[in-house]
C-alpha cells in the first residue's frame, strides 16, 4: 500500500516539476522579449499584434515603475523576481522528488 501512495506522490512532483520548468521556459521567453522591445516591433509586421506587443510593454513598465529606484536602466525587473521564485521551487521539488525516491528505495 505505502509503495502505491509512493508512486503517486512521486508522479505528482514529476509533473508539478515539469509544470515549473515550462513556466520558467515562458517567463524566460517573455524576459527576453521585453529587454529586446525595440527589436521585436520592428520586426512585427502585422499591426494589430504590433499594438498587443505595445500594450505588454506599457504593462511591464507599469509594474517596473516600484524597482526603477534601485536600477533605472532596467527592464522587466517585476519578471526577475518571478523567475527566481521558479528557479527555488523546481528546486525545492528536486531535492522533495530524490526525498520520495530513496524512501521509495
Amino acid at each position: 500500500m505505502s509503495r502505491i501512495i509512493g508512486s503517486i506522490f512521486e508522479g505528482l512532483i514529476q509533473y508539478t516539476f515539469l509544470g515549473v520548468i515550462v513556466a520558467l521556459f515562458f517567463m524566460l521567453v517573455l524576459l527576453i522579449l521585453l529587454s529586446e522591445r525595440n527589436r521585436v516591433m520592428a520586426f512585427i509586421p502585422i499591426v494589430p499584434l504590433r499594438d498587443k506587443f505595445d500594450e505588454l510593454c506599457d504593462l511591464s513598465d507599469n509594474l517596473d515603475q516600484p524597482h526603477l529606484a534601485k536600477n533605472p536602466f532596467g527592464s522587466a525587473m517585476w519578471l526577475t523576481r518571478l523567475i527566481w521564485l521558479g528557479v527555488i521551487a523546481a528546486a525545492g521539488l528536486m531535492i522533495l522528488w530524490i526525498t520520495v525516491m530513496a524512501i521509495r528505495g
